[in-house]
């Protein structure tokens, strides 16, 4: 792969891999994590769910710190899991960080709330007791639609996602010192941020832009972010095939240009 420079926006806690799978492909990766993860204090009502872990039958982890930070909490209060639940996983990243404790895991194809929706094991839940393990302010479609097809569904909150504290200076110095046209984003809140740390329209059509799903590739197009590249998923190996294809796309327009 071409030396061309990627901003890898992940938050730290989690961007070691991708940061050395870019530098392994012969690109240049430039870490500025937008976001930083922020465990919470177990209270009474997330410890009594903790608690009565086998009272539920389908556990879903909705990302690779619901793992991190919640599986801290079920280890402390279960040193031998329940043996009746059906575990899930909304991607392979997050899958990989649940079989690290030896948990058969069950993940869909397409890796968001909807693609665990299609599952056929999710389609009769009625009188199921459900627990999903998350951080603040997520998505409600997954609980809504469970419920609405008559399951019981609970929350387990476990960390939250704070801004990091930059400037549109600090972005746009950046990408002008390592002459980036890249970018990775892989959740709402970081392109969020993004946008508004980058608010002149004419920076955002210089970039191009390495999304992980449908939603957040429309979300990027009201944002002002014409120029975007559909990965399969949020895992590495899906970015890292994503940026390939972009690298290769932009040296082909360089080398029309030229």
């Amino acid at each position: 792969m071409t030396r061309k420079a990627v901003l890898v926006t992940r938050p730290m806690e989690q961007s070691a891999g991708i940061l050395k799978a870019i530098e392994n492909s012969g690109a240049h990766p430039v870490a500025f994590p937008l976001l930083k993860l922020e465990n919470l204090p177990i209270d009474q009502a997330a410890k009594q769910k903790v608690m009565n872990l086998d009272s539920y039958d389908l556990v879903i982890f909705i990302s690779g710190p619901a793992v991190q930070f919640g599986m801290t909490w079920v280890e402390n209060y279960w040193p031998q899991l329940p043996v009746a639940i059906t575990w899930f996983a909304v991607g392979k990243a997050t899958a990989n960080r649940l079989r690290a404790y030896n948990i058969d895991v069950v993940t869909p194809a397409r890796e968001n709330s909807e693609g665990l929706l299609e599952l056929a094991v999710l389609q009769q839940v009625s009188g199921k007791k459900v627990l999903i393990v998350r951080g603040t302010e997520g998505r409600e479609k997954l609980a809504d639609t469970l419920r609405s097809r008559g399951a019981e569904v609970d929350y387990l909150e476990t960390y939250r996602r704070d801004r990091e504290s930059w400037t549109s200076e600090d972005l746009y110095k950046l990408l002008e010192q390592h002459s980036i046209e890249i970018i990775m984003i892989t959740s709402r809140a970081a392109l969020d941020y993004l946008a508004n740390l980058m608010q002149a329209e004419a920076a955002k059509t210089q970039i191009k832009l390495i999304l992980p799903s449908e939603r957040l590739l429309k979300m990027a197009d009201r944002l002002g972010f014409p120029r975007c590249h559909l990965a399969n998923g949020a895992d590495d190996d899906s970015m890292l095939d994503a940026l390939r294809i972009t690298i290769d796309q932009l040296i082909v327009r360089e080398q029309y240009r030229g």
